[in-house]
């Protein structure tokens, strides 16, 4: 686990105290919300594209966000606010954001994962830089999404299917019933079959034994 998080860290692009240097030299927009830096000797903490004098190398302390700059005993610079909410110059941030998010469910809607490299290329944001801030909004990452999207597909799916097969159950059921029922009389074709007239209680019944006529008279007057 612990040499599994080394490797995380040590591929991420501002996980060395060189490489957020040189960020902060640069003032490397890509940067912001990876780290802070603080000063020693004026006491701020400042964003990375912060537009202030450069301070000395010596001077400067890194932190990993602004609750541990803060916790150390540093304030916030009031020129570049690190810890003002988003404003009009952070909107485009958001705005390719939001174009990301609508590329992930796009691509899910599709059963695809769009690639990290794919929507950075897409948005024009670095790869770190969207997935850290993508996250920050959604509380997901970019594959988080697109995998709760296609799971929710598949599961809707499945439940159609299921109600569909049960509904094709019940009507086959019911069909079977139904022809049961039916043949639970004899139809025309076996009253014939069976040497009976169609309508019993038309023709009279009558035997050559006047005895049994006149017993069976009795007993069934309406056949007579």
């Amino acid at each position: 686990m612990a040499t599994t998080c080394l490797l995380i860290m040590s591929s991420h692009p501002f996980s060395t105290p060189e490489a957020r240097w040189t960020a902060v030299r640069t003032r490397d927009s890509n940067a912001v919300g990876s780290f802070i830096y603080a000063v020693r000797t004026t006491g701020v903490y400042c964003r990375p594209d912060c537009k202030a004098r450069l301070a000395r190398r010596a001077n400067v302390v890194f932190y990993e966000n602004i609750p541990q700059a803060e916790e150390a005993g540093f304030r916030a610079c009031k020129r570049c606010k690190p810890n003002a909410p988003p404003d009009h110059d952070r909107e485009p941030v958001l705005a390719k954001i939001r174009e990301a998010v609508d590329l992930v469910r796009e691509g899910a809607s599709r059963g695809d994962k769009v690639t990290l490299k794919e929507l950075s290329s897409r948005v024009g944001l670095s790869k770190w830089h969207l997935q850290r801030v993508f996250t920050k909004i959604n509380r997901m990452s970019p594959r988080a999404m697109a995998n709760s999207i296609i799971n929710t597909m598949e599961v809707e799916a499945a439940e159609t299917s299921a109600r569909i097969e049960a509904a094709r159950d019940r009507r086959e059921s019911s069909s079977h019933s139904s022809m049961a029922s039916d043949k639970s009389y004899p139809d025309e074709t076996e009253v014939h079959h069976l040497g009976l007239p169609n309508n019993l209680q038309a023709l009279p019944m009558q035997y050559d034994d006047p005895d049994v006529d006149s017993v069976l008279r009795d007993l069934f007057p309406e056949l007579y």
